[in-house]
This record gives structure tokens, sequence and C-alpha cells, in this order.
């Protein structure tokens, strides 16, 4: 999923003026760190967060504020932990408002580019179909489409371009893990 996110986020940065590629492929690649913190952390937590959503990551998102708190999710988690490593300002905000892209301060289009872009990673998972590839059905804030210029329109090439990528890339990060495929 993380993989996925960040090649569309690269893509989608090559669409909109003033994002830079490298940088929102890092964003979309990091975006979900705090779930490693708290599934190490809090598994207990994190095992009844996981029964609580399904298979959504945005039902996720919801089910870890009612269990977690709000100041508690994953976005949380991991803009806290760019903020210790002393990484970007920007990448800080990428991860902290990637499910809620109205609330970034400093860097709306980076933000927005990494929320459309995890939207986009979800179409690639196992359980969904082309039939579903619908903006009604990804959960994009309508914010994100006015704050990057884009339009629902770039999903399906998107999918189509980066399903292909992420083999390339899974195979250089663990050519092990395409053994199932």
């Amino acid at each position: 999923h993380s993989v996925c996110t960040g090649l569309a986020a690269e893509s989608l940065a090559f669409k909109c003026n003033g994002a830079e590629p490298t940088q929102l492929f890092v964003g979309g690649l990091m975006h979900d760190i705090g779930q490693l913190a708290i599934y190490q952390f809090l598994p207990d937590l994190a095992r009844q967060v996981l029964e609580k959503a399904g298979k959504s990551e945005y039902y996720r998102y919801r089910a870890e504020k009612e269990t977690l708190g709000a100041e508690m999710t994953h976005a949380h988690v991991g803009a806290a932990l760019i903020r210790k490593w002393n990484l970007s300002a920007a990448l800080e905000e990428m991860i902290a408002f990637h499910h809620e892209p109205r609330k970034a301060v400093n860097y709306p289009l980076q933000v927005s580019i990494v929320h459309i872009s995890t939207a986009i990673a979800n179409c690639i998972e196992p359980s969904w179909n082309r039939a579903q590839l619908d903006a009604t059905r990804v959960n994009i804030d309508s914010f994100a489409w006015e704050a990057t210029g884009l339009s629902p329109k770039v999903i399906e090439p998107i999918v189509d371009q980066i399903n292909m990528e992420s083999f390339t890339v899974l195979d250089i990060i663990d050519p092990e893990s395409l053994q199932m495929f």
C-alpha cells in the first residue's frame, strides 16, 4: 500500500505545478508510518482498531479515533516521529493530514496529493475491482481536488500505471514478496 501510494503521489506531482515528485514519493511511502509504531507499542489496541474497521483504510482511521483518541491516530503518531527525527515540515504535514487535507496549514498541495494517492492506492488492494473505480467510492475530500486542480479522471490511468510499477519497486525491495504472484 505504501509503495503504491508513493508511486501515485510521484505521478500526480508531475501533473501539479509546485509539487516536487521525489518529495511526494517519500510522503506517500511514509504516510502510514505511525501505524508501525502503534502496532509495535500498542498491539492489543491496534488489534481492536483493525477488528472494528474491517478492510477500509478510511474506516481504520475513524476506528483509531474512537479507540485510541483523536490525538493518537497513526497520522498523529507518524507526524510526531517525523518531527522527532528532524525531517522536513512538509513531510510532517503530509503524514499528519493525509486523511484530512483541509487541516493542512503550510503544504495543502502536498497533503492533498498524498490524500488522493492514498485513495488511489486503496483501489489496487485485492478487495477492490475495476467497477469500484469511481470518485464516490474512494473517499477523496473535495478540498484535495480543488487544491491540486486535478479531477477524478486521473484515478483510472494512475491505477493502471502504478499497478505495474509497484511490482518493479517491490521486486527491488524484497524479491521474495512477488513469489505469491
